[in-house]
This record gives C-alpha cells, structure tokens and sequence, in this order.
C-alpha cells in the first residue's frame, strides 16, 4: 500500500496509515463522552484529528510522541482540513 502524505491528503478521502502524535488531549463531548484530540505529523506536516467515542483503552494505549496507525477519513471544519479517525491503535517504535 502506497504511503498516503498528509499533505497530499483532500476532503473526503479516506486513509490508512502511521503517523506521529505530536499532540494528544483527552477531552469530553458536550454530552460527557470522550474523544481524542491528537495532531498527526509525518515529513510533509502535520493535521488535527478526532477519534470521536474514544474508549478508555483507545485513550491510555499510547502517548505524545509515539506513533499510531489510523484509519479515517479527511473532512473539512471550519475550512480546515482534519481527520476523522474510525480506527487507531499504537505502533512499535521498532515497526516505524
């Protein structure tokens, strides 16, 4: 599978790939649910991302600074591109 660059990345695309967390928030919806605040970088920038529904084990898996792979889809808030992840999960340092 070819690397998808973020930015090359466009509204409405769907992705599947590592990236950095450069920043990572646990925050809450305004009906108390949490979701993951986190900015993705790989050598071409970086992009703001939800994981909306995060569970607790999705929250604590990884940290700033690690790497992750996502699957999601690239939408546009505010006339901002971000992605929408649907799935995330840690990757090994040694796997990147």
């Amino acid at each position: 599978m070819p690397r998808t660059y973020i930015s090359s990345l466009k509204s409405g695309e769907s992705l599947e790939d590592v990236f950095l967390v450069l920043k990572k928030e646990v925050k809450e919806t305004r009906e108390k649910k949490p979701y993951l605040n986190l900015q993705l970088a790989d050598k071409s920038g970086f992009l703001e991302a939800r994981k909306w529904d995060a569970t607790r084990q999705q929250c604590e898996s990884f940290n700033k600074d690690a790497f992750v792979k996502i699957k999601g889809v690239v939408e546009t808030f505010n006339n901002i591109l971000q992605i929408r992840i649907t799935e995330i999960c840690p990757v090994p340092d040694t796997q990147v």
